[in-house]
């Protein structure tokens, strides 16, 4: 029975750490021709693109939410709250989980 045991791990082990497969031969790289025909000349993939010119955008005040809203920082009734009545720091922190 043990020699069975030993003889169905040592298979099992083989197989783990057996060989790899077979590789693909790769296709040797083509060098590119001496002189470009017409449409290897046209080729999209390679013109260059012009960048596009961007307009200022001003800073505002609608750029920033929390100068928007009046009340942000103002702890209220509904929101949750861990810790003291009265505590020495407050961290408010907000969240849109969605």
């Amino acid at each position: 029975m043990k020699k069975i045991l030993f003889f169905v791990f040592l298979i099992m082990l083989l197989a783990a750490c057996g060989g790899g497969t077979a590789e693909l031969p790769t296709a040797e790289p083509q060098a590119p021709a001496a002189n470009p025909t017409a449409s290897e000349a046209a080729d999209p993939a390679e013109t260059k693109a012009e960048p596009v010119a961007e307009e200022p955008n001003p800073e505002t005040d609608a750029s920033f939410p929390a100068v928007n809203v009046a009340g942000a920082a103002v702890v209220r009734e509904q929101d949750w709250v861990k810790g003291a009545e009265e505590p020495i720091i407050t961290i408010i922190e907000y969240g849109d989980f969605q």
